[in-house]
């Protein structure tokens, strides 16, 4: 998701789960919003690219807001970003990670992809989430039920990571039910890597 400033064509822009979505999209925009600020351009510890063309982050900035106000869907990374989304930094324009929790994936932003971390997630049943797919050009699983595994193998996606097994890991978000999605940034990006190179 955050990969590259959100600009790889593989980011992630929906996360869809079974249950769990309002644990998860909380844990993943306060891991973002820590990890993805923005910081002085030759800061050593910079991960967040700024916007090559202000205009542009000005009316991204702008349609998010327009669709938030829209009923069903909630900025999660308000409460944790410091600064507002689009935030300026030694004359560079930055929009801060999003997470937007839509509760479904009728909402105009539960389909759009930014070039930036940005995304929504949605809670839906699993059938449902591959028989509305749609296009995708990546599609990561994460999963020890075989059955979505194969339906991840037979969907559209041009690339797909299905996660090898993780056991039954848990976070602190869940209270201790085991979830099985990786919320690390790392784990993600390190899936994606894989799926890219097709091993």
């Amino acid at each position: 998701m955050a990969n590259n400033s959100g600009r790889s064509c593989y980011a992630v822009s929906r996360i869809e789960v079974p249950r769990y979505a309002d644990e998860i999209a909380e844990a993943v925009a306060k891991k973002l919003a820590v990890d993805y600020k923005p910081r002085p351009r030759l800061d050593r510890d910079a991960r967040l690219s700024a916007m090559a063309m202000p205009t542009v982050a000005v009316s991204v900035d702008a349609s998010i807001t327009a669709a938030l106000k829209i009923p069903g869907a909630r900025d999660i990374s308000a409460k944790y970003r410091e600064g507002e989304r689009l935030t300026v930094l030694e004359g560079c324009h930055y929009l801060q990670p999003t997470i937007v929790r839509c509760d479904s994936r009728e909402h105009p932003l539960a389909d759009k992809e930014y070039l930036f971390p940005c995304a929504t997630v949605v809670q839906a049943p699993n059938v449902d989430s591959f028989a509305n797919l749609g296009p995708t050009l990546s599609l990561a699983v994460y999963t020890n039920d075989a059955t979505l595994k194969a339906m991840a193998r037979d969907s559209h996606a041009r690339l797909v990571s299905k996660q090898a097994h993780i056991g039954s890991r848990s976070h602190p978000a869940a209270r201790g039910r085991p979830i099985q999605i990786a919320l690390e940034a790392t784990e993600l990006r390190r899936m994606s890597s894989v799926a890219l190179r097709g091993e």
